[in-house]
């Protein structure tokens, strides 16, 4: 009788999980049917009073997912991933994707000491030969960029050509390379490699246009004209053409 006793016990709590679903389960419903409905605003609200009352937070939890999207207080996501960050002890990539966002946020909203941050976590403990680490490793490289930390930029730039990305990504590393690079003549031969292989990209004329003010910073006077010919001739509908044809 006891056994039995037990027994409905154990089937009325399985049960239960589809007849009362658990809070978690009710409020991730009621996010996806705001996302359907677009109301963005709505879902921060809720996924922040979700998170509030959470004694942990998961790497993995939907809600949080949602957060990521929607909040736009990057100081609330950076003290959120750091909860995460500090209590989890094997990181999984849905971590690392919870990271990622946030750098992209802290890029696009100038942010970029938060971004710094959690890049230079990304580098150390999202390593792997996904394109997804070489994205995250590029986008790290961005932020330093705009941060003024170009040795640390370059760094990263080297360690993510090392991983051998696509043609795609091995041309925007590059173009952020050379971007930075200080050397005049470390300019020259860099930029002349990228316009070898890259003659079509949309940045041609940028680098075409850095290399000249290379060649003119040593002294090169008529290497610099006969550049400066060519840009007209190639990138006649360049915004840059007024800058190359005043150096």
């Amino acid at each position: 009788m006891k056994l039995i006793f037990i027994s409905l016990i154990g089937l009325l709590l399985f049960y239960s999980s589809f007849l009362f679903p658990a809070e978690d389960d009710q409020t991730l419903k009621r996010i996806l049917e705001l996302y359907k409905r677009k109301d963005f605003k709505e879902i921060t609200k809720l996924a922040s009073e979700y998170i509030r009352a959470k004694e942990e937070l998961a790497q993995d939890d939907k809600v949080i997912k949602f957060y990521f999207h929607t909040e736009n207080d990057l100081q609330k996501l950076d003290i959120v991933l750091d909860n995460i960050y500090k209590n989890t002890d094997e990181l999984s990539p849905k971590f690392h994707a919870l990271n990622y966002m946030l750098m992209e946020k802290a890029l696009l909203s100038e942010q970029f000491d938060i971004g710094v941050k959690w890049g230079d976590i990304f580098r150390k403990e999202a390593k792997s030969k996904k394109p997804k680490y070489i994205k995250g490793l590029y986008l790290y490289s961005c932020l330093l960029y705009k941060a003024n930390k170009s040795a640390i930029s370059l760094s990263v730039i080297d360690s993510a050509l090392k991983e051998k990305p696509s043609k795609k990504f091995t041309s925007k590393l590059k173009l952020l390379r050379i971007a930075q690079l200080k050397n005049d003549f470390q300019i020259i031969v860099e930029s002349k490699n990228y316009l070898k292989n890259n003659y079509e990209s949309t940045y041609a004329d940028f680098i075409f246009a850095h290399m000249i003010q290379a060649y003119r910073n040593t002294g090169k006077k008529k290497r610099v004209e006969q550049l400066k010919e060519d840009f007209k001739k190639d990138f006649g509908d360049s915004i840059l053409v007024d800058t190359v044809l005043g150096i």
